[in-house]
């Protein structure tokens, strides 16, 4: 990845802390369901859910950390970043698809398979927008109209008492008026 290695370090922290979260909040759903729902489909089915969930969360977890580090150093990914990226989602939804822990429905193991895809379309799209939007709301690359005096003090209203531009202490009075405004 273009980004630099302080920046990939963070991203790297960033995506442990969320995914941290992520995985604690979803194996506490997973635990519940295990524990309070009786056997049968259901229960299997929010088993497969909760995990399908976390998995997608994490994948876009890692995605969004290392988008804002791309962001903060001024650029967007390349296509080398991009298949960096599509590499790494396949990768965290293959170590999340099963195991000791859990074992996918028949069902489940055919969304995974597509899985990967969808997030990195998805990811492909936001990049893409942001790239467009970089383009549409660039600012006017024409210098700002050039004054003829630099030295001009426009005055709107009353004038009560000397003007002196540019200078240390420079102070301006009313002329006067004691009325004071607060």
């Amino acid at each position: 990845m273009r980004i630099s290695g302080n920046a990939k370090e963070l991203a790297k922290l960033r995506y442990i802390q969320s995914a941290q979260e992520i995985s604690s909040r979803h194996y506490s759903d997973i635990k519940r369901y295990e524990w309070s729902m009786p056997r049968g489909g259901a229960k299997e089915g929010a088993i497969d859910k909760a995990h399908m969930q976390m998995i997608q969360e994490l994948a876009n977890s890692y995605l969004d950390v290392h988008l804002e580090m791309f962001v903060a150093e001024g650029f967007l990914p390349d296509a080398n970043d991009m298949r960096e990226f599509k590499a790494e989602i396949e990768n965290i939804v293959r170590l999340k698809s099963g195991g000791d822990f859990w074992r996918p429905s028949p069902s489940i193991n055919q969304t995974l398979n597509f899985l990967p895809q969808g997030i990195y379309i998805n990811f492909v799209n936001r990049v893409r927008q942001m790239e467009l939007a970089t383009r549409v709301h660039k600012p006017d690359p024409s210098p700002p109209p050039s004054t003829t005096n630099i030295n001009t003090i426009n005055v709107y209203g009353e004038n009560r008492g000397p003007m002196q531009q540019a200078g240390e202490g420079n102070t301006q009075t009313n002329g006067g008026d004691d009325e004071t405004k607060h």
